[in-house]
């Protein structure tokens, strides 16, 4: 018995291990990522298989049993509208993105005191941060030194990812370790500044991939955030905010103000797209055309006239229609909604200050993701969806930390 505890003990930490390398390398390489996810999934299978059982707390289970209803529901409409896709050679292959969700629950179950998951978190964030200062001295040096015009909508940080995903990733980050700030524990009071120093380059460099609805969805929450829990730092805020807008060039100001343009090209496209897509939806309603080759199913509705059209329908909740249908969203939507309320549960029933402070991030990572998901398929991008369900776990994580506390205590 020692020894497969012994070795139960080794895998577990290999699993923590390559977790974190799966969810730093989502910034930097996609292989790499995949290559570590596979990793720590195979071992995850080995390890269930050694102990014969599905290890997360019994409470923890019985509150995500709703939430688990909803995804087992997705994830038979994904297959069934695979199955039966429009376009139907290949479809199943993509059903893997599908284990992603495994991050949400490997999470859960592997960290089982406040250190080791607040480690965990820091030592990312501290890496994050650190990606994002050598991106942005390298983008401005690259401007000054190359004499570059500043062109937002050509010249955008995103050197190991595209654009967009590099600004939902530090958007992620950013959104949910802002609330540490406000934590008043001693601990928390003491790198306080640390925190807010890590922040201000994932901030600037989140700027300047120029994703308006990664900005949009961050201001959004920001203020959202202060304004709920400190209103002097909602003021604050909102004059940093004012500062940042009144010094940024005229181009970034042009860039931004377009998220209010519906003439402007790319919103237009967006909108031709929505428009489309609730066609393939009304042609499709019960389970959709399945998502397999969208592009060539797009183009039996609508000509290509636009940069990206037909990729997808950039909309998470118009793309889940038209390629699952209604029982699909149905199962993502009630997923999503009941992990939310659970979320706000848990946050009522938190003891310590900063494992609130966690939580709250956790609901503004939430809240920002599908506010970005409103113009934009992050659902289907298998980077953000990573950290994303990663963050989507806090809540239960220290609900588990919380729930094993008292029962030792």
């Amino acid at each position: 018995m020692t020894n497969v505890n012994d070795i139960l003990k080794k895998i577990n930490s290999f699993i923590i291990f390559f977790l974190f390398l799966h969810l730093f390398a989502v910034n930097v390489s996609i292989a790499l990522a995949s290559i570590s996810f596979g990793i720590w999934g195979g071992l995850w299978v080995i390890e269930l298989i050694i102990r014969k059982k599905f290890f997360i707390d019994k409470q923890v289970r019985k509150i995500l049993l709703i939430p688990n209803i909803f995804l087992i529901i997705y994830i038979f409409s994904e297959i069934i509208s695979r199955i039966f896709a429009v376009i139907p050679e290949g479809a199943l292959i993509d059903l893997k993105r599908l284990l992603l969700f495994s991050v949400f629950f490997v999470s859960i179950e592997k960290f089982e005191d406040s250190l080791s998951f607040t480690k965990f978190f820091l030592i990312l964030l501290v890496l994050n941060s650190l990606l994002s200062t050598f991106e942005t001295i390298r983008f401005f040096y690259e401007i000054i030194i190359g004499f570059k015009q500043l062109d937002t909508s050509q010249n955008r940080l995103g050197y190991f990812t595209h654009p967009i995903t590099t600004g939902e990733l530090k958007m992620l980050i950013f959104i949910t370790a802002f609330p540490l700030i406000f934590a008043k524990n001693e601990l928390a009071k003491k790198i306080r500044i640390y925190i807010l120093l890590l922040l201000v380059p994932l901030f600037i460099s989140m700027i300047i991939t120029f994703s308006r609805n990664v900005i949009l969805a961050t201001v959004i929450c920001l203020l959202l955030f202060t304004l709920i829990y400190n209103k002097k730092a909602f003021f604050f805020s909102v004059i940093i905010l004012i500062i940042i807008w009144v010094v940024s060039p005229y181009q970034v100001k042009e860039r931004y103000k377009s998220i209010f343009d519906l003439h402007h090209e790319s919103n237009k496209a967006r909108i031709v797209m929505w428009e489309t897509g609730i066609k393939i939806f009304l042609d499709h309603p019960i389970i959709g055309t399945g998502d397999n080759e969208f592009t060539e199913i797009y183009k039996r509705y609508k000509n290509i006239e636009y940069v990206g059209e037909g990729s997808h329908l950039h909309n998470n909740f118009l793309m889940t229609l038209a390629t699952t249908g209604i029982i699909g969203f149905i199962g993502l939507t009630g997923f999503m909604l009941t992990l939310f309320i659970r979320q706000i549960q848990i946050l009522k029933n938190t003891k310590k200050d900063i494992h609130k402070k966690f939580i709250i991030g956790s609901i503004l990572a939430f809240i920002s993701f599908n506010i970005a998901g409103i113009f934009e398929c992050n659902f289907t991008d298998w980077e953000v969806v990573s950290l994303f369900l990663f963050i989507l776990s806090f809540p239960f994580i220290i609900f588990r930390i919380e729930n094993k506390n008292i029962k030792d205590g």
